[in-house]
């Protein structure tokens, strides 16, 4: 990539430990590439997309402004109970939980049935308002809650939201302000651990910028709690056993950007490819690609199950498909 090798110093610097001995890792498309951190062992796309960049990429993606049916209630502490003993395993007696890009505060409305105060924020106009409709939820506009709300919550969750952040360090931060003083911070990603990553590389189906910009493996995750300041109580990596994330549909979705079939099936939908061929491809309702996903979605759940031995090796062995990261602020 001798286009990237002549980036500038500060272009090639880490967002997480600011190193400039940073490796080009592998093209990604034809605009964005993937970079790593020998110091750190964090990984990020570069170029950095500018904020108007993002915003203009969320607000046309229709994935994240659909108005589903709401879960209901018990469905919804169901889901939930994963989250709660996350964070219950964490801090002793949690009460006010917030969550950051709540979107349409399904996980909330969950904990709320477990009886917790919840309090989520989002960017998403239509998820705030279908929050509030739907569940009650108080949901702030904008990346963080009022600053009358710092210090005022026992746990943060960030679900799926880091990889999406440009600055990490001044993100995680900006969440450590909300926490009280032994409160702890949540975060789910989508990690380089997983041995998809280390097969596929940059043609895994999680590396599509300008969507998810920032990648964590279980040691880039402590340093950047050490950065910030926060006490690493939680670094693995598992992999959920009936999930639509799952090792065989995201084999599937890696091997298809692989081969070009899936570049070729946004062309096929939007010859403005600008933002990348990477991102999220919304499935038309009706459509054949519709018709036949939820098909493969059930398929790859099931071939989960029936390997989950295999995949709990994996997990096992650190390899797991998400990456789960629990700090506690200490001060």
């Amino acid at each position: 990539m001798p286009e990237f090798d002549a980036l500038s110093a500060a272009d090639r610097a880490c967002p997480l430990c600011g190193g400039v001995d940073t490796r080009p890792y592998g093209r990604v498309d034809a605009r964005f590439g993937l970079f790593s951190c020998p110091a750190c062992g964090f990984a990020f796309a570069v170029p950095r997309p500018t904020p108007e960049e993002l915003a203009a990429f969320y607000n046309e993606q229709e994935d994240y402004n659909l108005t589903p049916e709401p879960t209901p209630p018990g469905r919804a502490a169901r889901l939930a109970g994963e989250w709660k003993r996350r964070i219950e395993s964490a801090h002793p007696a949690p009460r006010r939980i917030l969550e950051i890009g709540c979107q349409r505060g399904d996980l909330l409305y969950g904990l709320k049935q477990h009886g917790y105060a919840v309090v989520g924020a989002d960017v998403c106009d239509t998820a705030r308002e279908f929050a509030a409709r739907h569940y009650g939820l108080t949901v702030h506009p904008g990346a963080f809650p009022p600053a009358a709300e710092e210090g005022a919550f026992d746990a943060v969750i960030l679900s799926h939201i880091i990889e999406h952040i440009v600055d990490p360090v001044a993100f995680l931060d900006a969440v450590k302000r909300y926490l009280a003083p032994g409160g702890v911070v949540c975060i789910e990603t989508p990690g380089l651990d997983t041995m998809l990553f280390d097969l596929f590389g940059t043609a895994y189906n999680m590396i599509r910028p300008p969507e998810h910009i920032s990648f964590f493996t279980r040691r880039s995750a402590r340093a950047l709690f050490s950065r910030c300041g926060l006490e690493a109580l939680r670094l693995e990596t598992f992999t959920r056993p009936w999930s639509q994330p799952n090792p065989w549909l995201f084999t599937l979705m890696s091997l298809a950007r692989k081969s070009g079939a899936l570049g070729w099936l946004r062309r096929r939908r939007n010859q403005d490819t600008a933002a990348s061929l990477t991102a999220s491809m919304h499935l038309e309702r009706g459509g054949l690609l519709a018709r036949a996903f939820p098909m493969v979605d059930f398929a790859t759940r099931a071939a989960t199950l029936a390997s989950w031995p295999l995949v709990a090796a994996g997990d096992a062995a650190g390899k797991g498909l998400l990456l789960c990261a629990v700090g506690r602020k200490t001060a």
